[in-house]
């Protein structure tokens, strides 16, 4: 038996490196829109990674970096990705140092937040409470002393008229004297 070689290739096509290159440059693009878009969601959150879809437990790192640019995560991994992946990198360093990721940290973070808006919430019903107080002692104050000015009213109408009626029978003008 004799084994004769094939003349035909057995190698895969290959795509144009034209191609080949887009595609790369398209998913550059993707994973940096991902990063803005990881970023914008971080800023609106006041801070925190939110826990987006159910796939995502809000930590960042280069496989969430991959999911949302929809790749897969391996391919930051190839040599064509190593400037890219230094930059995932450096991204994530500067996110990690200013925002609040991983679950552990985002509850104990909500927890914290929470208790806060507790005591806010104590404080303004506590401030509340007083302005009510003193708005009635305020009004009780004013019921008071609307009572008294009726009173202080009806006593100076009694004295004018007292005051009218002895008038006409004893006041004489005074004379003056011609010097």
């Amino acid at each position: 038996m004799t084994h004769t070689h094939s003349t035909k290739s057995s190698k895969k096509p290959q795509r144009s490196r034209v191609g080949y290159d887009q595609s790369i440059e398209k998913n550059y693009d993707s994973v940096r829109t991902a990063m803005r878009t990881m970023q914008q969601e971080i800023l609106d959150n006041e801070g925190i990674y939110p826990k987006v879809e159910k796939k995502s437990s809000g930590i960042i790192s280069q496989a969430e970096v991959a999911r949302r640019a929809k790749i897969h995560p391996v391919t930051l991994n190839t040599t064509n990705y190593e400037p890219l992946l230094k930059e995932v990198k450096a991204w994530m360093e500067v996110v990690k140092s200013t925002a609040v990721v991983g679950s552990a940290k985002v509850r104990r973070t909500l927890s914290d937040r929470l208790g806060d808006w507790r005591d806010l919430y104590g404080d303004l019903q506590e401030q509340h409470m007083t302005s009510e107080t003193d708005l009635l002692l305020a009004n009780e104050k004013v019921a008071r002393l609307e009572k008294e000015a009726i009173i202080l009213r009806d006593e100076l109408h009694e004295l004018r008229r007292q005051l009218a009626d002895a008038t006409s029978l004893k006041v004489v003008p005074f004379r003056h004297k011609k010097s």
